[in-house]
């Protein structure tokens, strides 16, 4: 194994004397916070079910028990000052109920904190499903900026320990490429960063949510 290591140590300082470079790939991301985000809360149909009675689970019966489930739902949001909307799933639906309504409502939050407040509030009704819908992140953020100084910092300590390591002397950058845009990335809407409730690039720390931008860049460093 030994041999092994020292054979590619030798391959390394032979290609690196021919191309004078080492090239270093890297890949951070960075913390966003939001400045908006929204907790949606839905319906449960599994409460209302019962498949003995129609083919869809749904009766008219239950169906009006549900309409009534959810007003009770928005009055108590009103009563609490929540600033909310319907969710607009259901303006699709074409000739009454075809299969599963996404009937609730989305809540607008400013802050981590809210969420515990809410949820608690929430507690009360057993006929509903909540999550982190929607999040709006600052457009003015300085994050790639913030990221790419991270990068740097980053592939600069890699290609260092590299070129110890092959007897180089590291020099300057000589050029750099940005990876394919991350699959994992919010969208980028009028540079306004949204993360989808489902496949969302977000997470919770000290019970505060935080979005995450990531990049994957290429250094190549010149050597000497």
């Amino acid at each position: 194994m030994r041999k092994l290591f020292y054979f590619i140590i030798l391959l390394s300082r032979l290609g690196f004397a021919q191309t004078g470079f080492i090239e270093i790939e890297v890949k951070d991301s960075i913390h966003l916070k939001p400045i908006q985000f929204e907790y949606q809360v839905k319906i449960n149909y599994d409460s209302f079910a019962d498949y003995r009675e129609s083919s869809t689970g749904i009766t008219e019966s239950k169906k009006k028990e549900i309409r009534s489930k959810l007003e009770e739902l928005e009055s108590f949001l009103k009563s609490k000052n929540y600033d909310f909307r319907p969710l607009n799933e259901e303006k699709y639906q074409i000739n009454g109920y075809s299969g599963i309504w996404n009937l609730g409502f989305s809540i607008s939050l400013l802050k981590s904190s809210e969420i515990d407040n809410l949820t608690a509030d929430l507690k009360k009704f057993d006929f509903i499903t909540g999550n982190v819908g929607q999040i709006t992140f600052n457009e003015n953020d300085s994050w790639e900026e913030r990221l790419f100084e991270k990068l740097v910092k980053k592939a600069k300590l890699k290609a260092k320990k590299f070129s110890e390591l092959t007897g180089q002397k590291l020099g300057r950058i000589i050029e750099l490429k940005e990876g394919k845009f991350n699959e994992d990335f919010g969208l980028n809407i009028k540079d306004i960063y949204l993360v989808a409730a489902m496949g969302a690039d977000w997470t919770m720390e000290k019970d505060k949510i935080f979005g995450n931008r990531w990049k994957t860049v290429s250094f190549k460093f010149e050597t000497r």
